[in-house]
């Protein structure tokens, strides 16, 4: 509980909320740390440990025996498909017009790695279950899953600079 509060913290923080001005206000020397975005390792930390912990849980679980893992699994679907559904409502109430449309076009596959990402870990979870992957089989999957994820989304790729100004041609 002590991951899943940090990372609560650490997203309302890098949102901008009131708790912020407690932090900037209260403690001296925490506006000159720069952004509150900052904070956003903290969360992004937080929630490998928690999805770690996930993993960890569903191996030392019983196959097909272990209610516990299959509520928590049915809650977090139910929160997923409330906060997609959430954002999504939101886009089309508050954003201006053709919204979907330009976000679309500026980056097509944008859902395309995220969604194979989660159908991946579902057909690994699938196949644990059934017993056709053995539990170190699906840790290995699983961290293979994550290694493409990280790859994909970041090869070649540098927030602040194009590729020729990192590695400039020399006389």
């Amino acid at each position: 509980s002590f991951f899943a509060i940090a990372a609560l913290v650490a997203m309302l923080l890098a949102l901008g909320t009131p708790l912020d001005m407690v932090l900037f206000f209260g403690i001296p020397g925490f506006a000159a740390s720069g952004s509150p975005g900052r904070i956003l390792a903290l969360w992004t930390f937080c929630g490998a440990f928690l999805a770690a912990g996930g993993v960890h849980a569903l191996q030392q679980s019983a196959a097909n025996t272990d209610k516990p893992v299959m509520r928590s699994l049915a809650v977090f679907a139910v929160l997923l498909i409330a906060a997609i559904s959430t954002t999504v409502i939101w886009i089309r109430e508050n954003a201006p017009a053709g919204t979907w449309a330009t976000n679309l076009s500026a980056e097509p596959d944008i859902w395309r790695l995220p969604v194979g990402i989660l159908l991946g870990g579902a057909a690994i979870y699938a196949l644990w279950r059934r017993g056709t992957l053995s539990v170190r089989g699906m840790g290995m999957l699983l961290t293979i899953l994550a290694a493409i994820d990280l790859l994909a989304v970041n090869l070649g790729f540098n927030h602040t600079v194009s590729r020729s100004a990192v590695y400039p041609i020399t006389p």
